[in-house]
């Protein structure tokens, strides 16, 4: 790169790079969370930037470094806005800036909600691996039925390759069904079912992930 050059990356672009990486993404996360653990990082408190009027939209700014094999710097900027889901666009939008910790300067620009989708579930599916180490998932419950709860769902069969069965639940009944449609398409060798409510899913899975707004 030139100096004062910037990578900028679309979200077809960012996906494309992703795509089929699960187990590497759950190590990348693995290591980052073990860096943090050994003290090399920064994470200072994030800043939220509300809207008079609007109580449930907002945008976070999230900055950080990571050293360790990473030696990265940036922030995230993602927005929240749950009205956006009646207007048939997604609540979650983000960008990232990274930036070298060597001269600050800003080396890339990315679109940045698949890697926010990826990186939660990356994070959800090594929780589980360890909570379940030695056993089996078997069914495993979905409280929420959005774009968080799909690459959980993705990223747990990655690692558990043993589930039988999606147990979804929703309060928009709407978003369950195209949920379970999507799911079946995709993870066509897994049973999806929706339940009717909360305490059936709790019931009824040994591993529930809750991914609501």
């Amino acid at each position: 790169m030139h100096d004062g050059d910037i990578v900028i990356l679309r979200g077809s672009e960012v996906r494309e790079v992703l795509a089929g990486r699960e187990l590497e993404l759950i190590q990348a996360v693995r290591r980052a969370y073990e860096t943090h653990g050994d003290g090399d990082s920064s994470l200072p408190h994030s800043t939220f930037l509300p809207f008079p009027g609007q109580p449930r939209d907002r945008i976070v700014a999230l900055p950080a470094y990571l050293g360790g094999a990473c030696r990265i710097a940036g922030v995230k900027w993602v927005s929240s806005f749950p009205d956006n889901l009646n207007r048939g666009v997604d609540r979650a939008s983000a960008v990232v800036i990274l930036n070298s910790p060597q001269t600050g300067r800003p080396e890339a620009v990315l679109e940045g909600s698949a890697i926010n989708a990826k990186r939660t579930a990356a994070s959800a599916a090594l929780a589980a691996q360890c909570l379940l180490i030695g056993s089996e998932a078997g069914r495993v419950g979905m409280i929420g039925c959005g774009l968080i709860n799909f690459e959980i769902a993705r990223f747990l069969l990655a690692v558990f390759p043993d589930v039988e069965t999606f147990v979804l639940f929703d309060q928009d009944e709407a978003r369950a069904k195209q949920f379970q449609n999507k799911c079946r398409r995709i993870f066509d060798e897994v049973e999806v079912e929706i339940a009717d409510d909360v305490g059936a899913v709790l019931r009824d899975s040994p591993l529930v992930s809750i991914a609501t707004t």
